[in-house]
């Protein structure tokens, strides 16, 4: 067993295999229990954590193919492009709407978050953290980076917050009696940014596409607005 843990650890593409392998595993089982928190990317992450501690492998060990996986994030973001292209009828209909949608979405993250950092006392470094938690990763590490937050902690947040609308986004749609598929596309993708949209993609194309259009415009009104806010923490 110890020969089996010494060779995981030094092999740079167990972490791939690892991730890759839980993440098929607990998506298939979602599909089976329609339940919200049964949500592969929250279990994939558990299942990680678990394996690592139970094997005693150093986290470092699986920070190699960590990065390697990241590095997909960024072309995986732009291939919500396609589903975009296909429902561009839908944006150019209803075009002013859809950006005050996204700019009143991305001023009520960033504001909730300087809001609640005054009343909880947080420091200016937490708070500029904290701030773009509701874009992609690439964008928000740039933005915390640029404030002089602690970037480990803002992808922390951009996850959660990503997790978080995967699993509630079809229930508040319930909750909300929500019947427009643009709306909750847009709400999906300003709030929680392509981990949420690519949970409600397979409910409607339409809703997929103003969530890949709010991932990349909350993404530039983002870049503006925490700025300006942060100046006045």
């Amino acid at each position: 067993m110890n020969n089996f843990v010494t060779f995981l650890s030094e092999n740079a593409y167990f972490g791939v295999f690892l991730t890759v392998g839980f993440y098929l595993l607990f998506r298939r089982l979602s599909e089976k229990v329609r339940f919200p928190l049964f949500n592969p990317i929250l279990l994939t992450v558990a299942a990680i954590i678990g394996f690592l501690v139970l094997f005693h492998i150093p986290y470092e060990a699986y920070v190699p193919s960590g990065d390697m996986i990241t590095w997909f994030l960024t072309p995986a973001t732009v291939c919500f492009a396609i589903p975009l292209y296909r429902q561009l009828h839908v944006l150019r209909r209803h075009m002013a709407a859809i950006l005050i949608s996204i700019f009143t979405g991305s001023l009520a993250s960033v504001a909730s978050i300087f809001i609640m950092g005054k009343l909880f006392g947080l420091p200016a470094h937490i708070h500029a953290s904290l701030s773009p938690k509701s874009v992609t990763t690439p964008i928000a590490t740039a933005i915390a980076e640029e404030m002089g937050g602690v970037v480990g902690c803002t992808v922390i947040a951009v996850i959660l917050t990503g997790i978080l609308g995967s699993i509630f986004a079809v229930s508040l749609k319930k909750l909300l009696r929500l019947k427009s598929d643009i709306a909750w596309g847009l709400a999906t993708g300003t709030s929680s940014h392509a981990i949420g949209t690519s949970a409600v993609m397979e409910e409607s194309e339409v809703t997929g596409a103003m969530g890949s259009l709010s991932i990349a415009i909350a993404g530039v009104m983002t870049v503006i607005i925490v700025p300006l806010l942060n100046g006045m923490y």
